[in-house]
């Protein structure tokens, strides 16, 4: 994974003595004896998981407790990194880069990897570039990363949307960890750099949910939660909750008085005895 850039050696020296860093309930300092050093946490585990794990363990505005498990995590999931696309590599170099359009995958389990993908890309490019949390960035990383894992690809449409997840996982990984992330890049087939290419573009349809979870209410009391179908109209909504067998029982021998849909969330069904 490299060494630790020199114009980063410095100040990552600094980090580590100047009483940002807590170890053990206490600030690190040379007088306590309790200060790290960079180049054996470096020399053992690379600069990525170092750099991973400082930006990953804190928030920038508050002080980083440092954690040897925290290390040795942050380079555990490098190693799943690594192993996603070893595992994965032979298939994928296969297929093109060409983006699969949302609206022309028809399997649930290929919408979710596509809907993740993005909605990851969505939510690191605000932490990073508005919010500056890059520890909420990495988290939604690893919540991508577990996901492609889980993913099995039977068809080339499903390859190209896991090529397309892992892509996305090595563009967005890169800030954090330039070194594994520029290796994976090659060994999927690209010829570019990484630290050049431009950043991915959201695909807005991408983000839009097949299913909401609709709650049942019945004179304002919650009954039951539905699973629908995201998108439906006030009237279509309103249909398919009176159809169901749940909500046929909940009002039986009620006079229904008013159905009052609000879609994407909620159906409240006024009824009196």
């Amino acid at each position: 994974m490299g060494l630790l850039p020199k114009d980063m050696r410095e100040p990552f020296k600094r980090l580590l003595t100047q009483g940002m860093v807590i170890k053990d309930g206490a600030k690190m300092s040379k007088s306590l004896g309790n200060v790290v050093d960079p180049d054996e946490i470096i020399n053992k585990y690379g600069a990525d998981t170092a750099r991973l794990f400082i930006l990953f363990a804190s928030p920038p505005e508050k002080d980083l407790d440092w954690s040897d498990r925290g290390v040795e995590g942050a380079h555990r999931f490098l190693g799943r990194v690594w192993r996603l696309v070893e595992s994965n590599l032979d298939e994928i170099v296969k297929v093109s880069r060409d983006r699969v359009p949302m609206r022309d995958i028809r399997s649930a389990d290929v919408r979710d990897v596509k809907r993740i993908t993005h909605t990851t890309l969505d939510r690191v490019t605000k932490d990073i570039s508005e919010e500056r949390q890059f520890n909420t960035a990495v988290a939604r990383l690893m919540e991508l990363t577990n996901a492609l894992i889980g993913f099995r690809p039977g068809t080339p449409e499903a390859w190209s949307v896991m090529r397309e997840g892992v892509e996305t996982l090595l563009t967005c990984l890169s800030p954090f960890a330039p070194h594994i992330t520029e290796e994976l890049w090659h060994m999927i087939g690209n010829d570019t750099f990484l630290s050049v290419e431009k950043w991915f573009d959201v695909d807005p349809e991408s983000l839009v949910e097949d299913q909401v979870t609709i709650v049942l209410q019945i004179n304002g009391k919650v009954r039951e939660q539905f699973a629908a179908k995201a998108g439906l109209s006030k009237e279509d909504l309103q249909r398919d909750i009176l159809s169901r067998p749940e909500t046929m029982k909940r009002i039986e021998g009620k006079e229904v008085v008013k159905v009052i849909p609000i879609p994407g969330k909620l159906v409240n069904i006024v009824v009196k005895d």
